[in-house]
């Protein structure tokens, strides 16, 4: 079998041969998108700029299934492949018509020519273009600007609430799925890791759906609580809260916690079993909120560190079944709805503007 560059697998894959291509609907493909260095995600497809007959810019995102055809089980792989990408277009035609979510600007497929016969078809999403993530716009702030992140995080927080009206766990919220817009400012995206309760999907088998250096204790274990979509809402819950940690301290909140249990000593002793560990965890986390709280007070917010501290410990304390609002006791979508966090990050978020640090 021949491809692009000779035997199959040793050119260029179709997907990576869309510069020059008119989709015939509109849009026209600009450039390839190298990722940058510190880009996570997004192995096994392509991002490209794209131009419409309006001038309006937008991303590509482009998926052949080649990549299926190499694999021993080559059909389970390509009805795997087919399945995810169908799952993430819908779920993104489905959420992105709200002001916090990345919209879906057009979708189809399209044919790259040359010597792939039929494996040249390329399936592909066009998004609206961001300017870039919470990662890359936070460096280029020489000074720390807590109105700016604040304003962020309560961006994120309306996305990821808009997402859960609609039934839709994101379960992968980290900086480089969080995007800015120069007009609209942060939106949330990258839906390839969503739970869509009304449309089950592979990754509703997977204890750690997402990146698993952000993931919540209680997937990295297999821990669930209720076994339902309860579970993916508190966990949506902890990965929006991680932010906070970003920001502050340049870290994840798993990552934190790791490093804070690593540093309780020999007594403090890992098993493996969540509800053995749960209370060494708890201890850790204690320990991570006092690193964020001592940053916070040495940048100078004395009054606001307290109630940051106060809601981050609620977003994401280790143990799913205490997380979230401390006056719902039992696990359920009131203890974890994200529109109660959306208006403390609000309210705080207000103060910081007003100068009440």
């Amino acid at each position: 079998m021949q491809g692009a560059g000779g035997k199959f697998g040793a050119g260029p894959k179709p997907a990576e041969c869309l510069v020059g291509l008119d989709l015939g609907n509109g849009w026209h493909v600009k450039a390839m998108v190298r990722p940058s260095p510190a880009a996570t995600g997004g192995h096994f497809s392509v991002g490209y700029l794209v131009e419409s007959d309006s001038g309006r810019i937008g991303f590509l995102k482009a998926l052949d299934f080649i990549e299926a055809l190499r694999r021993p089980n080559f059909t389970d792989a390509l009805q795997e492949m087919t399945a995810a990408y169908n799952f993430e277009r819908d779920v993104a035609l489905k959420c992105g018509q709200t002001n916090r979510v990345v919209s879906v600007l057009a979708h189809g497929s399209v044919r790259v020519s040359g010597s792939f016969g039929d494996l040249g078809n390329v399936a592909y999403i066009i998004f609206e273009k961001a300017e870039g993530d919470i990662r890359a716009e936070l460096a280029k702030h020489k000074d720390f600007d807590l109105c700016w992140c604040l304003r962020s995080l309560h961006h994120a927080a309306l996305g990821m609430n808009q997402l859960h009206l609609k039934g839709v766990a994101h379960q992968d919220m980290k900086p480089s799925n969080v995007f800015w817009f120069m007009d609209d400012g942060f939106k949330i995206g990258d839906f390839g890791r969503s739970s869509d309760q009304a449309l089950p999907s592979a990754n509703d088998l997977f204890s750690v759906p997402g990146d698993a250096s952000y993931a919540p204790p209680e997937q990295l274990y297999g821990f669930r609580v209720t076994g339902d979509f309860t579970d993916r809402c508190a966990a949506d819950l902890y990965l929006l809260g991680s932010l906070f940690f970003f920001f502050f301290l340049k870290v994840s909140a798993t990552h934190l916690l790791r490093f804070c249990v690593g540093k309780l000593g020999s007594g403090a002793i890992l098993s493996g079993d969540f509800s053995a560990d749960v209370v060494i965890l708890q201890r850790g986390f204690g320990d991570a909120l006092g690193h964020l709280e001592d940053e916070l007070r040495k940048s100078g917010f004395r009054d606001l560190a307290g109630r940051i501290v106060r809601v981050v410990g609620e977003m994401c304390d280790p143990d799913p079944r205490t997380r979230g609002n401390r006056k719902v006791k039992l696990p359920c979508r009131r203890k974890y709805d994200i529109q109660r966090y959306a208006s403390l990050i609000n309210d705080i978020t207000q103060r910081a503007e007003l100068g009440m640090l």
